[in-house]
């Protein structure tokens, strides 16, 4: 009886962050359940050092000497089941790495496992995640991309079909496992690869903390000064505390704009539902009316006060 895989392709912002933090807190307890988290290729919490070897278009031969190492631990692992996970493997863009993937696993059974969530909820999410991180040169306005059919520069996969198709061409339809992305995924995703450990609800946490539409416009516009790094972090903790996620809302899009986002991947979607089979409800196509909130002088005036009170925290 072959050995099973169960590899975690992501997608980006659906929970992958606390659910790898969850199997890689719980590896030796899952290992007494016959599920093996190997540590070959973990960065931060998982495999991604796996996924970014097979981004390249030619990957190193030493970059893919990680995956004979992997295959030798799931050889030598008296464990039936292997768990790998990174979202980085949606970003695999050449079918030929692909091809690859499959053919260094090929003496294990495997079933690929994604998570996708709306487009409009995903690009909101991405362009949130981006702009406040500090290695990431995004500065523009979201608008930017909407309205200059820009939206492949936040994330490149936003055509589900299309990106599934090349997994599905490769290990088959049968071997794909899709969901809509939920709150609790982590709960899911035991119940998809039928591990039955004790999930408390504690574990249920956002570790990438939301940040209100107010505090993003802040570091977005601080950005443009190419100024200290160190300052704008000070800036970015004064956006959050004058401008909290609970008190402000996180949106940054209008219901208009989500639903012209996604009215760009109607098509897409209509076939994978119906390649995949699943239903047609798959997204949730109730769209939350919430006010969109933008930066203003009051706002700035806001912030400079808080700043003058307050700095002698400034180094």
């Amino acid at each position: 009886m072959k050995k099973k895989i169960f590899l975690h392709i992501g997608t980006h912002k659906t929970g992958t962050t606390s659910l790898q933090k969850f199997l890689y807190d719980h590896k030796n307890e899952l290992k007494l359940m016959s599920f093996y988290f190997p540590k070959i290729g973990i960065h931060q919490y998982s495999q991604h050092k796996l996924a970014f070897s097979l981004q390249d278009k030619h990957p190193l031969k030493n970059q893919l000497k990680l995956w004979e190492e992997l295959v030798d631990k799931i050889k030598k692992t008296e464990c039936d089941n292997i768990i790998i996970s990174s979202e980085e493997f949606s970003n695999i863009d050449n079918i030929d790495n692909i091809i690859y993937l499959k053919e260094v696993l090929k003496e294990f059974d495997i079933k690929i496992i994604v998570y996708l969530r709306r487009q409009s909820d995903l690009v909101e999410s991405i362009y949130n995640q981006q702009t406040k991180d500090w290695k990431s040169p995004r500065k523009e306005p979201i608008e930017f991309f909407i309205n200059n059919d820009k939206l492949n520069l936040l994330c490149k996969y936003l055509d589900y079909f299309t990106f599934l198709d090349k997994w599905s061409s490769v290990f088959g339809i049968k071997n794909i496992i899709i969901r809509a992305y939920k709150k609790n995924v982590i709960k899911d995703f035991l119940n998809i690869i039928d591990c039955n450990i004790k999930v408390e609800n504690k574990v249920f946490f956002n570790i990438n903390k939301s940040t209100s539409a107010k505090a993003l416009e802040t570091i977005r516009l601080y950005k443009h000064l190419n100024e200290s790094i160190e300052v704008g972090k000070f800036i970015y903790e004064v956006a959050n505390t004058v401008f909290p996620a609970e008190k402000f809302t996180t949106s940054l899009l209008t219901k208009e704009e989500k639903i012209l986002i996604d009215q760009k991947f109607i098509h897409s979607n209509k076939k994978l539902f119906e390649i995949f089979s699943l239903e047609e409800e798959f997204f949730n196509l109730e769209y939350k009316c919430v006010k969109k909130e933008k930066l203003d002088r009051l706002d700035i005036m806001k912030l400079l006060v808080y700043i003058i009170k307050n700095v002698k925290s400034i180094k």
